[in-house]
């Protein structure tokens, strides 16, 4: 084990430094996990969840116009998915944690849901 530092404002900044390694290990560490209290996603309540939409019967519908109008304005297909799924199909980002986790953990979790949701489907 290193000799600490004689400096005090070093051994502060080693502490300091300890404490922020260890910190952001447990949030990495969280981001990845269950909530407390939470409830195992089930194949029919992950699918309840990706179909559903305040549009009812015409969310693809309006799913692809939102789409085509802000890739028309911006260009950007990504930013046209984003907006038309927020519009349309607002519980999906949540569910793989849009905002939230790291792209990673995203991409993951979106991969997860499809098989979630194909196995409810019987597809």
């Amino acid at each position: 084990m290193p000799k600490p530092p004689s400096n005090i404002l070093e051994r502060r900044a080693t502490m300091l430094e300890q404490e922020i390694e260890d910190r952001a290990r447990r949030i990495a560490q969280m981001e990845d996990e269950e909530p407390p209290m939470s409830e195992p996603l089930t194949p029919e309540k992950a699918r309840e969840m990706f179909y559903a939409s305040p549009l009812g019967d015409q969310a693809d519908a309006m799913f692809w116009q939102v789409h085509d109008q802000v890739l028309s304005q911006t260009g950007d297909a990504t930013q046209a998915e984003k907006q038309a799924l927020e519009a349309v199909y607002p519980e999906r980002a949540r569910l793989v944690g849009v905002g939230l986790a790291p792209l990673d953990i995203q991409v993951k979790r979106a991969e997860e849901l499809r098989r979630l949701v194909d196995r409810a489907g019987g597809e």
